[in-house]
């Protein structure tokens, strides 16, 4: 017999679980955010570094469109 008691358990593990599945899914999607603005600040950095010692825009491009692939 399923007590009331019984039920405010299963309601109360059901949460936490639920809580724990959330925190995963979050942290999972930090770290593809992170990853990608990290991308980004090495890709503008690299592209600076390019541009201080004179290269074209059209080579910078190039190494950008290939290192894409």
């Amino acid at each position: 017999m399923t007590t009331e008691r019984d039920i405010k358990n299963q309601i109360a593990s059901a949460k936490e679980i639920g809580r724990e599945e959330g925190r995963e899914e979050g942290r999972e999607e930090g770290m593809e955010k992170g990853i990608a603005v990290g991308r980004e600040s090495e890709r503008a950095r690299i592209i600076e570094a390019f541009r201080k010692q004179g290269v074209s825009e059209e080579i910078i491009a190039k190494v950008l469109s290939t290192a894409e692939e």
